[in-house]
């Protein structure tokens, strides 16, 4: 194997100890560690349901969960739905969906604390549901375990609402980590 050009080229005065430059291979690996800890995850956690759930005339109702999902602190993480399938027996009943979580070690509920404020939609008729995913952003300022709940609610009308699946149209609920948060930074207008 023969050195490239440039390498020979350097004469013995112009060599310097190891000490003077630390050790490059060590200095590479630090390098493209801190690099992959600061890049994205992707998808952390998921569910696909596929079936309908949430079926209700107006009291919140769970629809599917995800429990013990590992969070850290300083990452910025997305939680949300494929395009939901809000449906509902009754033309222009209104349903909405929301994510509810827990960071105590307990299951999300109904009553747990609701991430953003999901979606409420009215479905145009009883044959065609209306359609739109949740997309939530959760900035977590220290470590735990997290339970999150996707629910449906009929918030107007007098039908029985739900969130529609089978096999090719599935819910699917996910938590994925985008990085490291870069915090809240802009103005309010």
């Amino acid at each position: 194997m023969s050195l490239p050009a440039a390498i020979n080229a350097v004469s013995p005065a112009q060599i310097v100890s190891s000490a003077d430059w630390g050790n490059p291979v060590k200095d590479l690996v630090n390098a493209l560690r801190t690099q992959a800890e600061a890049a994205p995850l992707g998808v952390i956690r998921r569910y696909r349901r596929t079936s309908s759930g949430g079926s209700n005339t107006g009291t919140e109702t769970g629809v599917q969960r995800i429990d013990g999902i590992p969070i850290v602190a300083g990452r910025l993480y997305r939680i949300g739905t494929n395009g939901l399938q809000m449906d509902s027996t009754v033309n222009a009943d209104v349903a909405r969906a929301r994510i509810r979580y827990t960071t105590d070690g307990s299951n999300a509920s109904t009553s747990s604390t609701r991430l953003g404020s999901g979606i409420q939609l009215s479905s145009p008729d009883a044959a065609r549901p209306a359609i739109a995913a949740i997309n939530e952003l959760y900035a977590p300022g220290t470590s735990h375990g997290l339970s999150i709940l996707l629910t449906c609610q009929r918030t107007a009308g007098s039908g029985t609402v739900v969130i529609f699946g089978d096999s090719t149209e599935y819910l699917e609920l996910f938590v994925e980590d985008v990085g490291v948060d870069p915090g809240s930074s802009g103005t309010s207008i």
